[in-house]
């Protein structure tokens, strides 16, 4: 269930962008009524409008890297490896840990060894309280939420940010 969710929540859009140029004119806004024409001319709400998952976000990131964005690298490789690679390894490492623990249960226990120690896996578990600390899906997923709350005080002139779909798959 992890995987698939998690591919899929990758690949859906997170947080999405909407521009009204209604809000920006007078006397909502600050632009008087006789620059609509212009404004319009612009395309300023299709340009703005955005639907933003973390994989398309990776992508765009990746390409900026290849043109020499340093910036990029760094966000880039936050990403890849913090947000999606060390959390796939955790998982995995879980995933081991507990077949190991379903395998050593169906042993019969030798006389050497107590019932106990034939159930922990310990390298499995202490990897994944290391990746854990190095995991940042959620740090990524509460950002993004932050980033959103804190967009509504731009509603009044026009821009919405809002959560999508994506984001709800991330946290399961």
């Amino acid at each position: 269930v992890f995987l698939p969710t998690l591919i899929v929540g990758l690949g859906l859009p997170s947080m999405s962008l909407s521009l009204s140029t209604e809000a920006m004119y007078k006397p909502n806004g600050k632009l008087d009524r006789s620059l609509k024409p212009f404004i319009d001319s612009l395309n300023l709400e299709e340009l703005a409008n955005s639907d933003v998952s973390i994989r398309g976000c990776m992508e765009k990131l990746a390409k900026w890297t290849a043109e020499g964005e340093a910036n990029s690298f760094i966000a880039f490789f936050l990403f890849a490896v913090c947000v999606v690679a060390t959390t796939v390894l955790d998982m995995g490492m879980l995933l081991t840990a507990s077949v190991m623990m379903w395998y050593r249960a169906e042993l019969p226990a030798t006389p050497t060894q107590d019932a106990s120690s034939k159930s922990k896996p310990v390298l499995p578990i202490r990897m994944a309280k290391v990746l854990k600390k190095f995991s940042f899906l959620d740090v990524a997923i509460v950002g993004i939420v932050v980033v959103v709350l804190s967009g509504q005080a731009y509603s009044a002139q026009g821009l919405s940010l809002t959560i999508a779909p994506g984001l709800a798959l991330l946290t399961l």
